[in-house]
């Protein structure tokens, strides 16, 4: 069960990227949801890819149409989604 629920979500998140670059962002919004859905019932850690492009403040898909990418001079990225403002930051550049 485990290796189909990682199947679905990588599915459902390459299905909402190429929805989120036609314009159908509902639609992405909803496979991004499904997805972290998914992940949650079979107890499947989303890739740390997969991580990054789903918002944890409204579980929206992040595409290139609802983030913000900031790089800072300190070493920092910040993403910000534009659909509910939640911020992430990740550091970039080891100490």
């Amino acid at each position: 069960m485990e290796t189909i629920a990682r199947e679905r979500i990588a599915h459902l998140l390459e299905q909402a990227e190429r929805w989120a670059l036609e314009g159908r962002q509902d639609d992405a919004n909803r496979c991004a949801q499904l997805a972290r859905l998914i992940g949650k019932r079979y107890r499947q850690k989303l890739t740390r890819e997969q991580r990054l492009r789903v918002c944890r403040g409204c579980d929206g898909f992040l595409g290139p149409a609802t983030t913000r990418v900031r790089l800072s001079r300190k070493g920092w990225r910040t993403t910000t989604c534009l659909q509910c403002g939640r911020v992430y930051r990740q550091l970039l550049r080891p100490k």
